[in-house]
């Protein structure tokens, strides 16, 4: 099999170059203030390589914060619909690979009792480029649930670093095959590994939960105190629901005149006061650690049931993101301790 390598400046000047083709839309890092995001790229726009983590995940790539899925308007006639503006092809560079298995994850979920056509379409037109990790934190467990800082689901191309100059490739599916194909120049150079490279490996950083654990208590916890413990400081600001890769709630939303109207789709959060407010005035949800057990109930129980997997992949966002302190990682590991009393 032919080895691939790229260096830094190659990247660069591949990513400028898709992001000056309008037929298709390139996401990557950038830098905004002290910070790195996956946003859209133009081909001005300044790629960041010397990062740990963005703040947001790859997800609003291919799951945008607003989307329109219908628009009209109203003539003599009566009722018109109107062409949307067509999904074009996606690049979405510098997620790791925590970012990268919240794709499979999100796929079951839109394609499950209803086949979400624009998030299946963005899908099929997405080449997924990761960035094996390099560094981690305390807030990082992917190992906990199965990921690793090199793994390569959900990754169309994963790039591993050999050097300060640049990165390996492994090509890990049919897509990422053409796309090097399409675009060979960029990865012609041969890359001597350098000592220390890679800086990390899984078993840096240990597993620190019991995944069955966790999940048993839950299913028979539902209306323990330590719910009300764990979520004591939370805001219900669900800052922590959008970084976080894996969550997917979403409203429908009317944007309309007299004569023509949006239908958009948007960002929603099960942490949110108002999330499940019914019209009558009644909110099942009224208290905040009703809406966080909600969120981990979900992540680590009724998904599990659905799809016979977490959803979570242990990037830890949420608690970096957090300014209240409320650590995903901590709650785990709480919960997981507590399964354990009373054993022998």
């Amino acid at each position: 099999m032919a080895e691939y390598y790229i260096t830094q400046s190659k990247m660069t000047a591949l990513m400028k170059e898709l992001a000056s083709d309008s037929s298709m839309e390139v996401f990557g890092p950038v830098k905004k203030g002290n910070d790195v995001f996956i946003s859209k790229l133009e081909d001005t726009s300044e790629l960041c390589l010397d990062y740990f983590t963005t703040v947001n995940s790859i997800k609003e790539a291919i799951f945008p914060r607003f989307e329109p899925i219908l628009q009209y308007k109203i003539r003599g006639e009566g009722v018109e619909l109107e062409d949307l503006p067509p999904i074009k092809p996606l690049v979405v560079f510098g997620g790791h690979p925590c970012d990268a298995a919240s794709v499979p994850l999100m796929k079951d979920l839109f394609s499950w009792d209803y086949k979400d056509h624009f998030y299946l379409q963005r899908l099929e037109k997405v080449v997924i480029i990761t960035l094996a990790c390099d560094e981690k934190d305390k807030d990082c467990f992917c190992t906990s649930l199965g990921g690793s800082p090199h793994g390569e689901t959900g990754s169309d191309l994963l790039l591993e670093r050999v050097s300060k100059e640049g990165w390996q490739v492994k090509v890990v599916s049919d897509k990422g095959k053409k796309f090097i194909e399409s675009h060979p120049d960029f990865f012609r150079d041969k890359i001597t590994p350098e000592k220390g490279y890679p800086k990390i490996q899984d078993k840096d950083i240990p597993v620190m939960f019991q995944l069955d654990r966790v999940k048993t208590w839950i299913e028979k916890n539902f209306e323990h105190p330590l719910w009300e413990e764990l979520s004591s400081n939370c805001w219900s600001c669900a800052a922590c629901t959008y970084v976080c890769p894996t969550c997917h709630c979403f409203d429908i939303t009317d944007d309309a005149t007299m004569w023509e109207g949006v239908r958009t789709k948007n960002w929603d959060a099960c942490t949110l006061p108002f999330f499940t407010k019914h019209a009558s005035g009644h909110n099942p949800r009224s208290q905040s650690y009703e809406r966080y057990r909600q969120r981990i109930s979900h992540k680590y129980n009724y998904y599990i049931d659905l799809f016979d997997h977490v959803s979570c992949t242990g990037c830890g966002r949420c608690s970096r993101v957090c300014k209240a302190g409320v650590n995903i990682l901590d709650i785990i590991k709480r919960i997981d301790e507590e399964s354990t009393k009373g054993e022998k």
